[in-house]
């Protein structure tokens, strides 16, 4: 009868975590693109989409940055972080315990009172201890707390290893973005100096017929005016876009080179075809997207722990030992050998447990939300 009480709890924390499974996210989208049918486009490789521009200066930029940005350095530090942590995690639920050693060697020389000489009572002369041992603890998980970690932590890792992929594909796609405004600037300053030639040009034959009197003589300061116009926005332009340039050298780490290193081509060139996939299965693709999805795995896993924190907690403890003594006209070596163990079962704190369940499952709930965002 006693053990009706703990049959209760275990039955009660079984049935929460069984019901402790995600709500199902609605995923509905639009089967096509609602737009006129276009010629198939062709396969592109998404996760390196910048090589479809068959530009060698900017597969150049981005594969630089992907190594020497800060911004992909730091995610790869926080990657190989998580991963230690999974790790951490895991092995808790492994068997631990410490290897101990100890020992002390004690001279004692007796000057005043009686002298001891009955063997192994002797007051004076050296006495050695040493002793080791080892104790060992293991959580024997008849519940499945290890594979609900499992779950959480895995799904920590996935995130993680998502919002690295994502980090690198915004950092991308940031390189691509200043290289192409930058492009488009090299092409309105070629414009804008052939402009201020053309009117320079334009100024001389003016002055020219100013001087024979063929023309009026405010036609020279009304094209001088032109030419002054024309001559400030290329300069304008020129410093644009050597803004441009420098944010190009930064985003591929290479801080401290002159700009004159980024080549840039002041033509137009010809955009790749449209991928010719469906909107889901593009979504489908994106690190965000999968980010959030491995997010809802990781509550979904945090959210099970927190419902089989209410169920009893065996620990299994055996250990081994050894010690040995010398003293004077004495000695012993002893060896020992335990096996025990504990259960826990939580009580005053079930209403907290209970509390902190709801709180993981509201935080799964927010997670299957973002998914859906």
């Amino acid at each position: 009868m006693r053990l009706r009480p703990i049959m209760t709890l275990i039955a009660v924390g079984l049935a929460l975590a069984a019901c402790a499974k995600p709500r199902t996210p609605d995923l509905r989208l639009p089967q096509a693109y609602e737009a006129p049918a276009a010629a198939p486009a062709q396969v592109l490789a998404l996760d390196r989409w910048w090589l479809a521009f068959a530009d060698a200066e900017l597969t150049a930029l981005i594969e630089q940055a992907l190594v020497a940005n800060p911004d992909a350095r730091s995610a790869a530090s926080r990657l190989q972080e998580v991963r230690a942590q999974r790790t951490s995690a895991l092995a808790q639920f492994l068997p631990s315990g410490d290897l101990t050693a100890s020992g002390s060697r004690t001279e004692t020389d007796q000057i005043s009172g009686t002298v001891v000489n009955i063997p192994g009572f002797s007051n004076s002369g050296t006495s050695e201890r040493y002793s080791a041992g080892l104790d060992v603890a293991w959580e024997v998980d008849l519940f499945g707390r290890v594979f609900a970690a499992r779950r959480a932590v895995n799904g920590d890792l996935a995130a993680q290893r998502f919002d690295y992929e994502g980090t690198r594909a915004s950092l991308a796609a940031q390189v691509a973005d200043t290289y192409f405004q930058a492009r488009g600037l090299a092409i309105q300053l070629a414009d804008a100096r052939e402009s201020a030639r053309i009117q320079q040009a334009l100024l001389q034959v003016a002055t020219k017929r100013a001087q024979i009197g063929i023309t009026a003589g405010s036609e020279p300061d009304r094209i001088a005016g032109d030419l002054a116009l024309a001559e400030a926005q290329a300069q304008a332009l020129e410093a644009e876009l050597q803004v441009q340039r420098r944010a190009l050298l930064i985003l591929a780490g290479r801080i401290a080179e002159p700009t004159g290193n980024v080549t840039l081509a002041g033509v137009v060139g010809r955009p790749p075809a449209v991928p010719a996939d469906m909107p889901s299965a593009l979504l489908a693709r994106r690190p965000d997207v999968r980010e959030a999805q491995a997010r809802v795995e990781s509550a979904a896993g945090r959210s099970d722990a927190a419902a089989l924190a209410i169920l009893p907690t065996i620990i299994f403890s055996p250990g081994i030992g050894w010690a040995r003594s010398e003293q004077p006209s004495f000695s012993s070596e002893t060896r020992d050998s335990s096996i025990g163990g504990s259960i826990a079962q939580p009580l005053l704190s079930i209403p907290r447990l209970l509390a902190d369940r709801k709180a993981a499952n509201a935080r799964t709930e927010q997670a299957v939300i973002a998914y859906e965002k």
